[in-house]
Order: structure tokens, then sequence, then C-alpha cells
């Protein structure tokens, strides 16, 4: 995917990426011309302006640091439109990933505290003469042996595979909804 797209010169390519990079990082012009005047360039809110808006190129220099500014490398700028958004869908695709792997290691660990948390209530009033806390215990008992991480886990892959079905599981569409991105080479 090397060249030109739609007479697009590697000045429109960094220009169209800065400003696409800059976004995506929730930075404002002003806030990236701070970072670069903070590393030694006469950087200004116009500058971003006029670079963003091809009218003003950059040194390798201020590539380089704009590059550390934004969390990429400076091969980034000179990404194609196409090669940029199918790259951008593959990488939120493994941010959704990571994201959701995430949320079922801190789902675990709260599972996890409240079965011991439950234990604990078990094993605390295990000898009481109520009869309605012992049905209250039984009840415990039995949730506890309910909700282990492999059960929920199992109750997971069953939901999932219950909306695939419906049509409501993973149908190729991005976290908006939208079909997603294929690369037409």
């Amino acid at each position: 995917m090397g060249g030109d797209t739609a007479g697009e010169n590697a000045d429109e390519r960094l220009a169209r990426n800065l400003r696409t990079l800059r976004e995506r990082a929730g930075m404002s012009q002003d806030a990236i011309a701070a970072a670069m005047a903070e590393r030694g360039h006469p950087w200004h809110q116009s500058t971003v302006y006029r670079v963003e808006s091809g009218r003003q190129t950059v040194r390798f220099g201020e590539a380089a640091d704009l590059a550390e500014i934004l969390g990429t490398g400076v091969a980034r700028f000179t990404w194609t439109s196409p090669e940029a958004l199918v790259a951008d869908f593959v990488t939120e695709a493994g941010a959704r990933l990571h994201k959701s792997g995430s949320a079922v290691a801190d789902a675990v660990a709260g599972l996890l505290a409240a079965r011991a948390y439950a234990e604990r209530v078990l094993a605390a009033h295990e000898g009481s003469r109520y009869p309605r806390v012992q049905e209250a215990r039984k009840d415990l008992a039995r949730r506890t042996e309910l909700y282990d991480p492999a059960g929920c886990a199992a109750e997971g892959e069953r939901r999932y595979e219950e909306r695939d079905r419906e049509g409501d599981g993973d149908d190729g569409k991005d976290a908006q909804g939208q079909p997603g991105v294929v690369d037409q080479q």
C-alpha cells in the first residue's frame, strides 16, 4: 500500500495524519504547540494549524518530536488514507479485546472477593439458632457454589452463543455498530 493516494503527496499525508493522531489523542492545537515549544521548537497554535492544513512543511526533527508527543513513530505520518483506516480499525479491535479482557479480570477479582466474604459469613453464622438465618445460609451456600469463576465463564459463553444465534453477537461491526473496515488490496 505504498505510493500516493488520489494525488496525496507526503506533506499532505503528514498533515492529515497529524490531525488524525492529535484528535485521537484528545489534544488541542494549543497543546501540541506547547509540547513542541517545550522541546525547543518555536511553535504556536497557528503553526499547528498551518501544518495540518498543508501550508507549512515539517523538518525531520519536528516530525520526530511530534511522533514522540503523540506516542507513535515517525513512519505513522507517511501512511496513506486507506492504510491508516485499516490499521486503525485493526488496532481498535485489539483495544476492544484488551478492554473486555480487563473487565473480565476485574469481574473475576470482584467475584472471588464476594465469594471469600460469603464463606466468612457462612462460617460466622454456622451454628445460628434462628431458622430464618439457617434458611438464608442455605441460600448463600447454594449461591456460593453456583457463582464460581468457571461456572460464570461457562454462563458467559452460553450467553454469547445465544446472542450470536440471535444475531446480536460479534457481527463484524465496530464499537459504534458500523460495518468493519476491510483491507481492499
